[in-house]
């Protein structure tokens, strides 16, 4: 019998790394990375679907979640589930981030206070995933970081796969709060000077935090 391991994210939570560094590398598994759940062939005994976007960023409002998550039980009910979580402070500073690369001009108080009613509760979010599916693997950002070995080992056996080959590498750099705020003062520019604030991008992406 096919097996079906859908990776919801959490987006921030060490995502690139686990799909670029370990999924991508795992010999025995069909990994898919897709926005659809409808577009892909089921080949291996053991396929994984990974994708952030399932368990939905902020703006997307709690109801809207909990859909895209009944959505996914009709489609695979037996499915099983890896989540991670990261501690709270550090994951909004983490979207807010984001955001700001993707444009965003609001300060961080401001920010938090048009999103305030999506931010995601962990507690009701896993008591949900749990509710709809019976094998359910959950992980720490921060013991990823710190122990990533054990982490990955668990994950896969939770899987039923082998440990793949894989590098530790950070993938998505992080701004300090100097460069995050002078980044948000470029997106205030006209949009005609918007290509001047690319190679800033470049540049405050490559620079220690």
């Amino acid at each position: 019998m096919k097996k079906i391991v859908i990776h919801l994210g959490l987006h921030r939570t060490g995502t690139t790394f686990l799909q670029k560094e370990v999924f991508e590398k795992m010999l025995d598994v069909n990994y898919i990375f897709d926005d659809s759940l409808h577009r892909f062939e089921i080949l291996n005994d053991i396929n994984l679907i990974s994708n952030e976007g399932l368990s939905l960023s902020m703006p997307h409002s709690y109801t809207h979640r909990l859909q895209v998550l009944k959505h996914i039980k009709k489609l695979f009910p037996d499915a099983k589930i890896i989540i991670g979580f990261r501690e709270k402070k550090s994951w909004l500073k983490s979207c807010y981030y984001r955001y700001i690369l993707s444009g965003g001009t609001s300060t961080y108080d401001d920010y938090l206070e048009v999103y305030a009613e999506n931010i995601i509760d962990y507690d009701k979010y896993l008591f949900e995933v749990k509710k709809n599916f019976s094998e359910v693997f959950v992980y720490q950002f921060e013991d990823l970081k710190k122990n990533p070995d054990k982490v990955i080992s668990d994950m896969c056996n939770f899987i039923g796969c082998k440990v793949p080959n894989y590098k530790i590498v950070k993938r998505n750099a992080s701004l300090n709060e100097k460069q995050l705020n002078t980044l948000r003062l470029f997106n205030k520019l006209p949009s005609k000077l918007s290509l001047l604030i690319i190679p800033f991008i470049k540049f405050i992406q490559r620079t220690p935090t």
